[in-house]
Protein backbone atom coordinates (compact mmCIF):
# COMPACT_ATOMS: atom_id res chain seq x y z
CA UNK A 1 0.00 0.00 0.00
CA UNK A 2 1.19 3.54 -0.90
CA UNK A 3 0.76 6.23 2.15
CA UNK A 4 -1.40 8.74 1.05
CA UNK A 5 0.38 12.10 -0.22
CA UNK A 6 1.21 15.33 1.78
CA UNK A 7 -1.93 17.22 0.88
CA UNK A 8 -4.02 14.47 2.02
CA UNK A 9 -2.62 14.67 4.97
CA UNK A 10 -2.46 18.48 5.36
CA UNK A 11 -5.89 18.11 5.38
CA UNK A 12 -6.38 15.41 7.52
CA UNK A 13 -4.28 17.62 10.42
CA UNK A 14 -6.45 21.19 9.56
CA UNK A 15 -9.76 18.76 10.05
CA UNK A 16 -8.38 17.33 13.24
CA UNK A 17 -7.13 20.14 14.69
CA UNK A 18 -10.35 22.24 14.29
CA UNK A 19 -11.85 19.46 16.06
CA UNK A 20 -9.93 19.78 18.93
CA UNK A 21 -9.76 23.63 19.07
CA UNK A 22 -13.31 23.35 19.69
CA UNK A 23 -13.58 20.95 22.30
CA UNK A 24 -10.88 22.62 23.79
CA UNK A 25 -13.28 25.97 23.68
CA UNK A 26 -16.60 24.48 25.00
CA UNK A 27 -14.16 22.69 27.97
CA UNK A 28 -13.17 26.36 28.47
CA UNK A 29 -16.79 27.94 28.05
CA UNK A 30 -17.75 25.39 31.13
CA UNK A 31 -14.62 26.69 33.15
CA UNK A 32 -12.61 23.56 33.25
CA UNK A 33 -10.01 24.66 36.30
CA UNK A 34 -6.88 23.86 34.50
CA UNK A 35 -4.62 26.16 31.92
CA UNK A 36 -5.86 26.32 28.46
CA UNK A 37 -2.10 24.89 27.34
CA UNK A 38 -2.83 21.47 29.61
CA UNK A 39 -6.47 21.39 28.17
CA UNK A 40 -5.16 21.19 24.55
CA UNK A 41 -2.72 18.64 25.57
CA UNK A 42 -4.86 16.43 27.09
CA UNK A 43 -7.71 16.75 24.39
CA UNK A 44 -4.76 16.34 22.02
CA UNK A 45 -3.74 12.98 23.31
CA UNK A 46 -7.17 11.79 23.97
CA UNK A 47 -8.53 12.65 20.27
CA UNK A 48 -5.90 10.73 18.22
CA UNK A 49 -5.18 8.15 21.42
CA UNK A 50 -8.93 7.16 21.19
CA UNK A 51 -10.10 8.01 17.30
CA UNK A 52 -7.22 5.97 15.90
CA UNK A 53 -7.45 2.95 18.31
CA UNK A 54 -10.91 2.48 18.16
CA UNK A 55 -11.38 3.04 14.05
CA UNK A 56 -7.77 3.27 12.63
CA UNK A 57 -9.09 6.83 11.58
CA UNK A 58 -9.69 10.41 13.12
CA UNK A 59 -12.61 12.50 11.75
CA UNK A 60 -10.22 13.80 9.19
CA UNK A 61 -8.83 10.61 7.87
CA UNK A 62 -12.51 9.38 7.51
CA UNK A 63 -13.72 12.60 5.54
CA UNK A 64 -10.88 11.42 3.12
CA UNK A 65 -11.18 7.32 2.87
CA UNK A 66 -7.74 6.95 5.11
CA UNK A 67 -6.99 4.57 7.94
CA UNK A 68 -3.88 4.07 9.79
CA UNK A 69 -2.48 0.31 9.37
CA UNK A 70 0.64 -1.55 9.99
CA UNK A 71 3.04 -3.27 8.41
CA UNK A 72 0.53 -6.58 8.16
CA UNK A 73 -1.70 -3.51 6.55
CA UNK A 74 -4.36 -4.35 9.44
CA UNK A 75 -5.46 -1.67 12.07
CA UNK A 76 -2.55 -1.05 14.72
CA UNK A 77 -3.25 -2.31 17.98
CA UNK A 78 -3.61 0.10 21.23
CA UNK A 79 -0.14 0.15 21.97
CA UNK A 80 1.41 1.13 18.53
CA UNK A 81 -1.16 3.39 18.68
CA UNK A 82 -0.26 4.80 21.93
CA UNK A 83 3.53 5.41 20.68
CA UNK A 84 2.43 6.97 17.55
CA UNK A 85 0.15 9.54 19.51
CA UNK A 86 2.88 10.00 22.16
CA UNK A 87 5.40 10.71 19.42
CA UNK A 88 2.89 13.03 18.03
CA UNK A 89 3.98 15.53 20.65
CA UNK A 90 7.74 16.00 19.05
CA UNK A 91 8.39 19.28 17.63
CA UNK A 92 10.44 18.47 15.14
CA UNK A 93 7.61 15.72 13.57
CA UNK A 94 6.60 18.23 11.50
CA UNK A 95 9.42 19.37 9.70
CA UNK A 96 9.54 15.28 8.74
CA UNK A 97 6.98 17.04 5.67
CA UNK A 98 9.19 19.77 4.81
CA UNK A 99 11.74 17.30 3.74
CA UNK A 100 10.17 15.30 1.17
CA UNK A 101 8.72 12.76 3.22
CA UNK A 102 4.93 11.60 2.61
CA UNK A 103 5.51 9.99 6.15
CA UNK A 104 5.76 11.51 9.43
CA UNK A 105 8.21 10.79 12.13
CA UNK A 106 5.81 9.93 13.95
CA UNK A 107 4.71 7.09 11.52
CA UNK A 108 8.28 6.10 10.84
CA UNK A 109 9.16 5.56 14.37
CA UNK A 110 5.36 3.61 15.27
CA UNK A 111 6.05 1.68 12.04
CA UNK A 112 2.44 2.93 10.47
CA UNK A 113 1.31 4.23 7.31
CA UNK A 114 -1.84 6.08 6.70
CA UNK A 115 -3.47 4.94 3.32
CA UNK A 116 -6.14 4.86 1.62
CA UNK A 117 -9.07 2.92 2.74
CA UNK A 118 -10.01 0.00 0.52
Amino acid sequence: MKPVNKGIRLVHFIVDMMIILIIVRILEVVRIPLDERIIMLIVFLLYYFTMESITGQTVGKMITKAMVVDSHKSKPGTLRILVRTILRLNPFDAYSYLFGLDIGAHDSLSKTWIVKKT
